[in-house]
């Protein structure tokens, strides 16, 4: 949970939703439980506004309840009842933030930011690269004590090349005390931003999903002007990416067994393209210092030309620690799905947020072909099928009735799915055929909505 200031001037009314403590039994407890207590109470429409006050007096039983006299500090003055005063207290105390959970549905379409430029919000249920044809990637940290055994990152850069993305890793520890880094000005302008956005009040916890609205708001682009230098560290785009709770909480950490005299070597290289010896035992290549001569960027490293320098390379071995199973990521678990959707069945298709008002969180689709994967990139009715993502041939199902029974036709115009878009129910979707009277319908009970529900 984090704290949620409400806006400003549009401070909301109350709902069913807020909670209060009991209202105590007897004059004196409930005077002792509001009196001298500063409150900001709601008035609704035409005012729809908060006024600040102080809770001065208890009026005992009038009209069927009892009473607390607020004097407001524009001079007038009103009863209100116990639940009204303990929502004002509430809203005092806390400066006009409620409490609101991580997973809020994020802001949809183009939304202006303070500087003008224009932004989007997108919910990503699984990363997909957004460099394909990237083959190396580069990771450079700082000297930390715990990066030198931190046994997930070197277990991943040992799998990397064979992992979902084949792209080959490589860490790299720059020396203790290293003084400032390239990365420094960068980790140093979010700092700062992050302390503006507490100090402007429009955040209590940095660190939250509010955290990357704001500054996906009111920081879009790297830098402005002047401050844009055209160098090799200075980035021409940021992405502000927010992880909810429920996501890393699920996501299980691996641990792997750490080799001998990892804080001699600053440089870990995962080179290992064979599949079963990347998972089984990991392979790094080590070297004392990370080396850009024409060799080692070849990752040629034994024939490295400054060896005298950065050491000779070697070779150890990342196991995994014993009980320890190998992660299986959406990605990876994609291929073995798609073998078990066979054509002329039914799936449920998660539905585009923009889509969500026409039949609701998800579509039926008929498969007319085994699935494939596809060998070239092509545009197909207006929509982009990328090379190598899984898809096939599909007749959609218009949902022509909803309620405890839903009822389906099947449309006859052919079209293509990528195949990550179906919901992994434990098998297809099941549709009945109605009574004669609605020729051409399928129905889906309230039993098989249920289970799209509880798998989407």
């Amino acid at each position: 949970m984090y704290r949620k200031r409400i806006p400003r001037h549009q401070l909301r009314a109350p709902t069913e939703e807020d909670e209060i403590d009991d209202e105590p039994v007897g004059a004196a407890a409930r005077e002792e439980a509001t009196l001298e207590r500063r409150v900001l109470m709601y008035f609704p429409p035409p005012l729809s506004c908060h006024y600040a006050g102080t809770v001065d007096g208890y009026n005992g039983d009038k009209l069927g309840g009892y009473f607390y006299h607020v004097s407001y500090d524009d001079g007038d003055e009103q009863d209100h009842t116990w639940r009204e005063v303990q929502l004002g207290i509430q809203w005092y105390e806390t400066g006009g933030y409620i409490n609101a959970p991580h997973d809020e549905p994020l802001p949809t379409g183009p939304i202006s930011s303070a500087g003008g430029a224009v932004w989007a919000l997108t919910e990503e249920t699984e990363l997909r690269p957004r460099m394909p044809g990237l083959t190396d990637h580069y990771e450079s940290t700082d000297g930390a004590g715990g990066q030198f055994q931190g046994e997930t990152n070197y277990g991943q850069i040992g799998r990397g090349a064979v992992g979902p993305s084949q792209v080959r890793r490589h860490g790299i520890i720059d020396v203790a005390n290293h003084g400032k880094n390239v990365c420094d000005p960068e980790g140093g302008q979010f700092q700062a931003r992050l302390n503006e956005s507490v100090a402007s009040n429009h955040e209590v916890l940095p660190g939250t999903r509010n955290c990357v609205l704001y500054m996906a708001q009111y920081h879009p682009t790297p830098a402005d002007g002047e401050l844009k230098k055209p160098t090799t560290w200075s980035p021409d785009t940021k992405v502000y990416a927010y992880y909810s709770s429920q996501v890393l909480n699920h996501k299980k950490k691996q641990h792997f067994k750490p080799y001998q005299h990892s804080k001699r070597y600053h440089a870990r290289h995962g080179m290992c393209t064979n599949a079963s010896r990347a998972e089984s035992v990991g392979p790094l290549v080590l070297s004392e210092a990370f080396c850009g001569c024409a060799k080692c960027l070849e990752c040629k490293f034994s024939e490295c030309l400054v060896q005298q320098h950065v050491g000779v390379a070697r070779t150890v071995e990342v196991h995994r620690k014993k009980g320890e199973k190998s992660a299986v990521t959406q990605a990876l678990a994609l291929p073995l799905f798609v073998k078990g959707v066979e054509k002329d069945f039914t799936w449920a298709v998660a539905a585009a947020e923009e889509e969500l008002a026409a039949e609701g969180r998800y579509w039926l689709a008929r498969i007319l072909d085994q699935p494939y994967q596809n060998p070239q990139e092509f545009m197909y009715c207006g929509e982009r099928f990328e090379k190598d993502y899984y898809i096939a041939k599909i007749h959609w199902l218009r949902c022509i009735r909803r309620g405890v029974v839903r009822s389906y036709k099947e449309e006859k115009a052919v079209s293509y799915l990528s195949m990550n878009a179906i919901i992994r129910t434990d098998g297809p979707v099941v549709l009945t055929k109605p009574p004669r009277t609605r020729r051409g319908e399928l129905d889906l009970s309230s039993e098989e909505q249920t289970r799209i529900f509880n798998a989407a």
